[in-house]
């Protein structure tokens, strides 16, 4: 079973909408108050421009809300209804995406910009054929890292030990390696590595869902034991 990738971010178009919006409304804001600190007159120009420009970049600044998803009817909130990559339910744990606010599943062959698929990663991987993105022929392997905190003493001492099994590299007292399989039109940002510290649990996403499919299923269930 696949499971939920809920500690990883990454900047998406509206994210950086938001970003945008939020810098314009703080401009405008700052512009209609210092007009009234030095001429009220020149005031006004800047609180029409915050009223007409402003209210529309909050909205995007903002840009949230409610999602039911297709296979279970768990309700989401907090979500940009816009555009966003699959995201997986809480409810029945299958994946859907959101394009010009319609919620639709997820595809198995989805293929999303970033690593968003996650699976348990086991302590001696075996990988699937072809390349994890998009399956064709693997003609490299390059590298992923994960860097452990201070306060996972567990799981840096589990990895250790892995790494005598060879998937993982010890890289540093903290820092673990994995060499991940890939044709020469993807590079390693296609996959991810991420300890969760609620299951003590180490994970592997993908941008492919057909290849975390394939992962989950050659790996079988995952245990790692203390």
């Amino acid at each position: 079973m696949e499971h939920t990738h809920g500690h990883k971010t990454h900047l998406t178009q509206l994210d950086k909408a938001r970003l945008a919006g939020g810098a314009i409304a703080t401009i405008l804001l700052a512009g209609t108050i210092y007009g009234f600190a030095t001429s009220h007159g020149f005031a006004v120009v800047w609180a029409i421009l915050f009223l007409v420009f402003g209210a529309s970049a909050v909205y995007a600044f903002i840009g949230l809300g409610k999602a039911t998803c297709p296979e279970c009817g768990y309700a989401h909130s907090g979500l940009g209804l816009k555009n966003n990559p699959s995201i997986q339910c809480k409810g029945c744990d299958e994946y859907f995406h959101i394009i010009d606010k319609h919620v639709t599943p997820t595809s198995d062959s989805a293929i999303e910009e970033f690593p968003v698929f996650a699976t348990p990663c086991p302590q001696d991987i075996k990988w699937p054929d072809g390349c994890c993105v998009c399956q064709a022929p693997v003609t490299r392997h390059l590298p992923i890292y994960l860097e452990l905190e201070e306060n996972a003493p567990i799981a840096t001492d589990l990895l250790t030990r892995a790494a005598t099994l060879g998937t993982f590299k010890l890289v540093s007292k903290r820092k673990f390696e994995v060499q991940i399989p890939l044709c020469d039109q993807h590079e390693s940002a296609s996959a991810e590595l991420e300890y969760r510290t609620a299951d003590e649990q180490l994970y592997i996403s993908f941008c492919s869902r057909s290849y975390a499919k394939a992962f989950d299923a050659t790996n079988g269930p995952v245990f790692w034991g203390s």
